[in-house]
């Protein structure tokens, strides 16, 4: 018997089958977040008030699905006809979950957020960005609810519709663009986490801030981080 034969085939076949179930999910994402998004309440991702009573205007908020072309620049992404262009922020990985907000006088919207995801290795879903787009709603409260929750919750939502065994929100350690805020560089290093015109206002105290910002959401919705730093949900 050939046992080192056996083990090194077994062990590609290991590799093989995590490869596969990336890319069934990866598959799964790329062709059906509009259809799994849809089913998605936007209700259900709010934290509700103590009083009860949903914050006023609530029903003008909605997720939007978000998806860039592999290999293209990260601000190269289409938006709905029905939104307005917003400033510029990038959208890091080719999938995402825009937060909006439809003005109902005039039938027009604009983005307020946005959130990428990828299919990860070991069947999960990783949610590498929860960024702000207007200025001053980096953090905290946005219409009388936390937005960042109501974004990793609508990827829960999608997430579980796939093969993914859990969701998980990556540490921002680990964050490449978060890192480069603030050093003096052209063009996408210095524009792609948060607006031109903020850039500038983010010296060493701001990184911090952005190295904290996944963290407090997973870390406030009660997810405990794994050996790796991130932040595991298990959907089944």
């Amino acid at each position: 018997m050939n046992w080192f034969g056996s083990r090194k085939k077994a062990q590609a076949e290991t590799l093989g089958e995590v490869h596969n179930r990336r890319d069934q999910i990866e598959y799964a994402l790329t062709n059906n977040l509009p259809i799994f998004l849809a089913r998605v309440s936007f209700l259900d991702t709010i934290d509700k008030p103590v009083t009860g009573k949903l914050p006023k205007g609530i029903e003008n908020y909605q997720f939007v699905p978000l998806k860039r072309p592999h290999n293209s620049h990260i601000f190269d992404y289409d938006l709905p006809d029905w939104l307005d262009e917003p400033e510029k922020i990038g959208l890091q990985d080719f999938l995402g979950i825009g937060l909006a907000r439809l003005n109902p006088k005039t039938g027009r919207g604009v983005l307020l957020a946005v959130s990428s995801a990828q299919a990860d290795y070991n069947a999960t879903v990783k949610v590498v960005q929860v960024q702000g787009i207007r200025k001053g709603r980096e953090m905290g409260l946005h219409g009388g609810f936390i937005w960042q929750r109501s974004l990793w919750r609508a990827w829960v939502g999608v997430a579980q519709q796939t093969e993914a065994s859990h969701l998980v929100m990556e540490s921002s350690k680990y964050d490449y663009y978060a890192e480069k805020v603030g050093i003096e560089s052209e063009g996408l290093d210095t524009t792609a986490y948060y607006p031109p015109d903020q850039c500038a206002a983010f010296t060493a105290k701001g990184q911090v801030i952005l190295a904290r910002n996944r963290d407090d959401i997973a870390i406030g919705l009660g997810i405990d981080p794994d050996n790796s730093g991130n932040y595991p949900l298990a959907l089944r």
